[in-house]
């Protein structure tokens, strides 16, 4: 019995992962080729590969997308199966299979790829820190929400000509205080359909804002459950980076050993130039287009943030700005940030 089980060889399984069926192409040994659709399950996948190919052990390989992490921990659980998954933009397309894209040369392209180690895998985080980011993803979409509903209440103002008295609220920053929502609530409109107009909106604010400080006390409780408090105090007592910064970053880098380099983790973030070098012709372009756009977005904002209360990084800062522009500038502060970020994780993990 156990002869029958023994591995004899290794195929190579490129997955195209769709929601309604999986596009599959395996490569076995002497030129075996197998492509079929499979439904998006991974034990019919397991039971299909293993009808075709008995007592091999099996290295699969799909592009990262809307499917997250689920097939990679399902079939690494699986004896005799191992799972990476690869950035699209790593696998190798020719101008002829972008004009012709299909499913299944997609699926062919990274078994093709995969069998040659052409392919590198992305680092997968674990289910503990997969759950951590989708509830701060959930902060920031809540964020931005919050933001779109407090421009429709002043875009609704405005079209009455309604000012707020400057007597009461002499600054942006006393706005969406408790007395400014009160004072929205005690209006006298024209006639019921403003008010009612008004009133929804200003609730959509308010329970948006209570929705948003619920997320952060969950945010807070599940660090702490994940052990990360004191990565946690490290990164937020940089400048600039505050507690939705600094969630942010915990769970997009994850584990900073994985970058070997200052470099390496400034290329991850995206915070590197794009180059095109052909002979004595070399051209320098802005900022790569490949990023976590996530955590370059919030250490941007961290850095314009940084460089009212640091004040090295307020004199780099105008010193930058006597040679390029602010947005130029503020990059080359998000770098330095991006620095101080790893060195400060290096000293705990």
């Amino acid at each position: 019995m156990e002869e029958s089980n023994k591995i004899i060889g290794t195929a190579y399984v490129g997955i195209d992962v769709h929601k309604r069926s999986w596009k599959v192409c395996l490569l076995g040994d002497f030129g075996f080729t197998k492509q079929f659709s499979c439904k998006p399950d991974t034990n019919t996948l397991t039971k299909s590969l293993r009808k075709l190919l008995p007592n091999f052990g099996f290295e699969c390989c799909y592009e990262a997308g809307f499917s997250g992490f689920i097939l990679h921990h399902e079939l690494n659980q699986i004896d005799g199966f191992n799972c990476i998954i690869v950035n699209p933009a790593d696998i190798p397309t020719s101008d002829k299979e972008r004009a012709q894209k299909e499913d299944k040369r997609d699926a062919r392209k990274i078994a093709t790829q995969l069998k040659a180690g052409g392919i590198k895998g992305i680092y997968v985080p674990s289910k503990l820190d997969i759950g951590l980011r989708e509830t701060q993803r959930l902060c920031h979409t809540i964020t931005k929400e919050l933001s779109r509903s407090k421009i429709r209440v002043k875009s609704f103002l405005m079209r009455h000509d309604i000012t707020p008295p400057k007597d009461q609220f002499k600054t942006a920053k006393q706005h969406w205080s408790a007395k400014f929502i009160k004072w929205l609530n005690e209006l006298e409109l024209e006639n019921i359909g403003l008010k009612f107009t008004l009133t929804e909106l200003t609730q959509c604010v308010e329970r948006l804002k209570l929705q948003k400080t619920q997320i952060l006390r969950e945010l807070r409780k599940q660090i702490q459950e994940a052990g990360k408090e004191s990565l946690f105090n490290k990164v937020t007592s940089i400048p600039g980076i505050g507690i939705i910064g600094g969630v942010t970053i915990l769970t997009e880098v994850v584990d900073i050993k994985r970058f070997r380099s200052y470099e390496s983790f400034h290329s991850f973030i995206g915070l590197v130039p794009s180059t095109n070098n052909s002979g004595t012709t070399e051209k320098v372009r802005g900022i790569t287009g490949r990023s976590n756009r996530r955590l370059r977005k919030t250490l941007i904002e961290a850095s314009w943030i940084a460089i009212k209360f640091d004040t090295d990084l307020f004199h780099l800062y105008h010193e930058l700005k006597q040679r390029m522009n602010a947005n130029k500038a503020i990059i080359r502060i998000a770098k330095k940030l991006a620095t101080r970020i790893r060195f400060k994780l290096l000293q705990i993990q």
